[in-house]
């Protein structure tokens, strides 16, 4: 059998943790970072804002894109779901009956 040495608690330690930072990661909880309709990300403004923001030259405005999540998991933005409600009140990725759950900003 071989001995495990004893550490010797009255040494002082070698080192002292003077600062510490946490870092810490965050991630939208949804199934895709794309909108299947406008094939735009998420977390930027959809296709018609973006065109808004070149039209009025308001580069510094930043337009306000929300995105809009379905019973079916699946997430758009707000006005691309929209314009396809008002044509099929089905998911475009399930053809279920589209129902909002929630709206994310």
């Amino acid at each position: 059998m071989s001995s495990v040495p004893q550490l010797d608690t009255s040494e002082q330690p070698r080192f002292k943790i003077k600062k510490w930072t946490a870092v810490g990661l965050w991630s939208w909880d949804l199934d895709s970072a794309d909108c299947a309709i406008c094939k735009s990300n998420l977390m930027e403004p959809c296709v018609d804002c973006q065109n808004d923001a070149q039209n009025t030259q308001q580069h510094d405005k930043k337009f306000e894109c929300i995105t809009a999540t379905g019973d079916c998991g699946h997430s758009f933005h707000l006005h691309c779901i929209n314009k396809w409600l008002s044509k099929r009140n089905v998911c475009p990725l399930d053809s279920q009956p589209w129902e909002f759950k929630k709206y994310n900003k």
